[in-house]
C-alpha cells in the first residue's frame, strides 16, 4: 500500500508540475510569436503608408500617426526583404515589384494573391511571408514581408523550450522518486501506528471478552439461561467477530506475499456459496445466470471470502418481497454481478459504502447484524487482485454489486 501511495504521490506531483511548466512555456512561445507578428505588421504598415517602400528616414512617415515600431534606422530598408503586388479594382494583377528581394517571386505572387482574395483577410501569414493588403488609388497594394528568419528563431526557441521542459521534468521526476519516500513517511508512520494499535487493542480486548464469556456461562449454569445471558452472549460474539474483521482488514495489505495465485473455478465457488445462502434464506427468490467454467487467476481463500461477503450483503438487505439476481459471465474479462431489490438509497451514498464502518441505514444495519466492515474487506481483496468493484442503483431501486476480474496478459 505504501509503494502504491508513493507512486500515486509522484504521479500527482508530476501531473501538476508538468501542467504548470507546459502552460508557462506555451505562454512564452505564444507571446514570442505574437510579438514577432506585431513587429512585422507594424513594418508592413510603414511600407504600405509609403507606397511600397521603406523610407530612408522616419520623417517620411505621416505626421498625424504615432511613431511606428520597430525603429527602422538608416539601415532599415536594407535589412528587410519584401516584395509588393498591385492589383486593380477588378482584382487583376497590375505589377509585381521584387526589387527588395533577391528571389524571383513572380511565379508565387499569383497564387498568393488568389489565396488572399479568396480568404478575404487584410493581413496574415502565407508560407514564409507576412502580408498586408491596403487600398491604394482605386486599386489595392499587397506587401509581402519575408519573415523566414523570425520563423526560424521562433522554431529554435520552441525546440529549446521543449528540451528544457523534458530535462526539467526528468530532473523533477528523479527528485520526486528520491524524496517521495520522505514525503509520505509521516503517513506511513501513522498507518503503522494505527495497525499496531488495532492489533494490540484487539489482543487486549480478547482476554476480557473470554473472561466475560466464561462468567456468562457460569451464570447460566447457576441461574439458568435468561434473556440477559442470551443478550450478553450475542454481544460478546458480535465483539469477537468485529475484532476479527478489524484485524483482517488492518493486516490484509501485508498479506500480498502470502496470497497463492492459481487458476480457480469461480463458477463453482459462486454456486457453492449461493447454495449455502439459499438453504438459510429459504423465503428469498433467487434468479441466476452463471456461466460454467469461468476460471480466474486468484487466491482461492480470498475469493471465497469475497463471494460470501457480497452474497451476505445481498441476502441480508434484500426487501421482504424482493428477489436477488446473480450473474457470472466471461468474455474478455470475468464479471460477477449480484443485484437485489432494496429500500431507498441515495446515489450520493454509493461512493461511501466501501469505507470502514459506513452504514447506509444505521438502525436497519444493526438489526441485521452488520458492522460496516464487510464491504471494506471486499474492496481490499479486490484491490489485491488488481480487479475492480463497484456499486450502483437503478431507478427501480435495485442495488447491484459488480466485480470485474481483468484477463491476465
Amino acid at each position: 500500500m505504501t509503494d502504491k501511495l508513493r507512486w500515486r504521490f509522484v504521479l500527482v506531483a508530476m501531473v501538476a508540475i508538468s501542467t504548470v511548466m507546459v502552460i508557462v512555456l506555451s505562454s512564452i512561445n505564444m507571446a514570442n510569436i505574437y510579438k514577432t507578428n506585431k513587429n512585422s505588421d507594424e513594418l508592413l504598415s510603414i511600407i504600405s503608408d509609403n507606397d511600397g517602400r521603406i523610407p530612408f528616414d522616419e520623417h517620411k512617415i505621416p505626421d498625424d500617426r504615432p511613431p511606428k515600431k520597430p525603429e527602422l534606422g538608416p539601415e532599415g530598408r536594407y535589412l528587410n526583404r519584401y516584395f509588393t503586388v498591385r492589383i486593380s479594382e477588378s482584382d487583376s494583377i497590375i505589377s509585381v515589384d521584387n526589387t527588395n528581394i533577391a528571389a524571383d517571386v513572380s511565379y508565387i505572387a499569383i497564387d498568393y494573391v488568389n489565396q488572399i482574395l479568396e480568404d478575404g483577410k487584410s493581413k496574415g501569414t502565407i508560407d514564409n511571408y507576412r502580408y498586408s493588403l491596403s487600398t491604394k488609388n482605386g486599386g489595392s497594394l499587397i506587401v509581402f514581408l519575408d519573415i523566414s528568419k523570425e520563423q526560424h528563431i521562433n522554431k529554435s526557441f520552441l525546440t529549446v523550450s521543449l528540451i528544457v521542459l523534458f530535462i526539467s521534468l526528468l530532473i523533477v521526476f528523479l527528485l520526486l522518486v528520491v524524496l517521495s519516500k520522505k514525503a509520505i513517511q509521516p503517513f506511513v508512520d501513522n498507518l503503522n501506528r494505527q495497525k499496531e494499535f488495532i492489533s494490540n487493542a484487539s489482543h487486549e480486548i480478547k482476554t476480557p471478552l473470554a473472561i466475560l464469556s466464561a462468567n456468562n456461562e457460569v451464570l447460566e449454569l447457576i441461574s439458568g439461561e435468561s434473556k440477559w445471558t442470551i443478550s450478553n452472549h450475542n454481544q460478546i460474539r458480535r465483539l469477537k467477530y468485529l475484532i476479527e474483521q478489524m484485524l483482517m482488514l488492518s493486516t490484509l495489505e501485508e498479506k500480498i506475499d502470502n496470497l497463492v495465485f492459481q487458476e480457480i473455478d469461480l463458477s463453482k465457488i459462486l454456486i457453492d456459496a449461493m447454495t449455502e445462502f439459499s438453504a438459510i434464506y429459504t423465503n428469498i427468490k433467487v434468479k441466476t445466470s452463471i456461466q460454467e467454467n469461468v476460471f480466474i487467476l486468484a487466491d482461492k481463500g480470498s475469493i471465497v471470502q469475497l463471494v460470501n461477503i457480497i452474497l451476505d450483503n445481498a441476502f441480508k438487505y434484500v426487501t421482504d418481497d424482493g428477489n436477488i439476481f446473480i450473474e457470472l459471465s466471461q468474455n474478455k474479462d470475468s464479471i460477477l454481478s449480484v443485484s437485489n431489490s432494496c429500500e431507498l438509497i441515495n446515489k450520493e451514498d454509493l461512493n461511501k459504502i466501501f469505507d470502514r464502518f459506513y452504514r447506509l441505514d444505521e438502525a436497519r444495519t444493526r438489526q441485521k447484524g452488520g458492522n460496516g466492515m464487510g464491504l471494506s474487506i471486499a474492496k481490499a481483496i479486490v484491490d489485491k487482485h488488481n480487479a475492480k468493484i463497484s456499486a450502483e442503483i437503478d431507478d427501480d431501486n435495485n442495488f447491484t454489486m459488480k466485480v470485474k476480474f481483468y484477463r491476465k496478459k
